[in-house]
This record gives structure tokens, C-alpha cells and sequence, in this order.
């Protein structure tokens, strides 16, 4: 945390939780907590909850089970109370300044019939959040060496309320140096049309100045500012239903079956 610049003494808070009903208990207080002190207008100080991760949550039932040494199923209570509580902070975020980060596993589908290859992603998680971003990583070597020394992360909007649907971007965190604040950018600005690419080349859409990927810091300020500007198109834009992700999600299992000949 102190490598990206918190405030650990005084900004940062830290609490180890082991089980779903702990962890409604302990973010239900901080917000309570934080209305009290704060309100609900936007002129109260920004909060950022993160709970890491959803999958090593377990119900009371199978914590009571590991205590005794039993294993045993749990009717699938275990999705169905992550499902509920996620349900609830959503509610109960929706006027403080609070903003909320979860992090939870996904797999690839291995149903050759049923669109291989597709992400599965809990239900628990998938209609409640506003925002579902997949991440998936390689390894970066150099070259001479073939030394690891950081990996790429590849980015992409699963389900989005506030961008561009299924965007991608890659990302270089190289492990000495950390991640560039504009690593990944250069993908959404092309994405977003902002800028065109031409083999190897780039170019500011509208402009007939051409460059290099390495040039792209000369121009990734005012291109990150062009980006911003457009959020307002997408804020204005409705909310997602369960239906909206459902036709993603068919849309996605269609374009899998395609590239696989299905």
C-alpha cells in the first residue's frame, strides 16, 4: 500500500475477516460508521472498501464443519449468501461517497459444446456489481536473458455501466520499476477511436503526424483527458439489467463457438 502512495498510518485500515457473515458485520459498521460521521453528500471525504477475495469466504456452516473435521456440502448456501450480501452493500453504497472493490477467481468453461474457452463468472458476483473486469496475466522475460522480470496483465471489460463494452487493454508491470500510469492506455484510445493504427505505425485520428508505440508518452496526457471526456457519454447512458448481461454473455459464448469452428 505504501508503494502506491497511502497513507498507511492514518488512511488505511486493515481487518482479517474468515467467514460471509463476518464480513457484512464489519463493512456494515464502517459504513454506518461513515454516515454518521460524513452523511451522504458528495462533499464527504472518498472511502474505498476492498474485500480480498470473495472465494475464501466460508458460511458459518463450513466453518462449524472444519472445526469438528467434518466435510460436508453446504446445499449452495455458500453462493447464495455472497449473492445476498453483495446485494445489500450495493444498496447500501448507493449515496455515500464510498466506492467498493471485490476480487474473486473465475475459470474457462471447458464444454465444448457450450462455447469453450468462455470465463465463467459466479452469478454471485456477476448482476450485482456495476463493473466486471477480468484479469489474466503472462509472464515478461527479457529477451537476451529470458529472465522473468514482471508480467503482462491483460485487462478486460467483462460488464461495464460506466465505459465501452468488452474494451481490452494490456498492461506491463514490470517488477522493478512497477506500472506505468499510462501502460494500457494506448489499446482504449484505439478502441476508442481516438487514435488509428496502421501497421506499425500510429497516428492522433484526424492528424497526419505518424509515431511509434514507444512514442506514445509525447501524446498520452492529452489523449487520457480526451478519454476522461467522454465518460459523460457513457454516464448518461442506462443501467444494465440482468437482461443486458445475459445478451453479453450470449454474445460472448457465439463469438467463443465461431472461433472454434462450433
Amino acid at each position: 500500500m505504501k508503494g502506491i502512495g497511502v497513507d498507511v498510518e492514518n488512511d488505511y485500515y486493515y481487518v482479517s475477516v474468515d467467514t460471509i457473515p463476518q464480513t457484512k458485520q464489519v463493512v456494515s459498521q464502517v459504513i454506518k460508521g461513515f454516515k454518521k460521521e460524513h452523511g451522504d453528500g458528495p462533499d464527504a471525504p472518498k472511502l474505498m472498501i476492498i474485500i480480498h477475495s470473495l472465494d475464501m469466504l466460508m458460511t458459518e456452516t463450513e466453518e462449524e464443519n472444519f472445526a469438528k473435521g467434518v466435510t460436508k456440502g453446504d446445499q449452495g448456501q455458500r453462493n447464495k449468501q455472497l449473492k445476498a450480501m453483495l446485494r445489500e452493500f450495493v444498496q447500501a453504497i448507493k449515496r455515500p461517497n464510498i466506492n467498493m472493490i471485490v476480487t474473486a477467481q473465475v475459470y474457462k468453461n471447458q464444454d465444448v459444446r457450450n462455447g469453450e474457452g468462455v470465463w465463467i463468472v459466479s452469478d454471485a458476483i456477476k448482476f450485482s456489481l456495476s463493473q466486471v473486469v477480468l484479469l489474466t496475466k503472462l509472464k515478461m522475460r527479457d529477451k537476451a536473458t529470458r529472465i522473468v522480470h514482471g508480467i503482462f496483465m491483460k485487462v478486460e471489460g467483462y460488464k461495464t455501466r460506466f465505459s465501452k463494452p468488452f474494451q481490452t487493454a494490456t498492461i506491463d508491470v514490470p517488477y522493478e520499476t512497477g506500472m506505468d500510469p499510462y501502460s494500457g492506455l494506448l489499446d482504449v484510445v484505439a478502441e476508442l477511436g481516438l487514435v488509428t493504427k496502421k501497421g506499425g505505425w500510429y497516428s492522433v485520428t484526424g492528424e497526419e503526424k505518424k509515431w511509434y508505440a514507444k512514442d506514445f508518452h509525447i501524446y498520452a496526457e492529452r489523449l487520457l483527458k480526451e478519454a476522461e471526456a467522454l465518460s459523460d457519454v457513457f454516464l448518461d447512458a442506462k443501467d444494465e439489467t440482468d437482461e443486458d448481461v445475459e445478451k453479453q454473455e450470449t454474445f460472448k459464448s457465439k463469438r467463443a463457438a465461431k472461433a472454434i469452428g462450433g
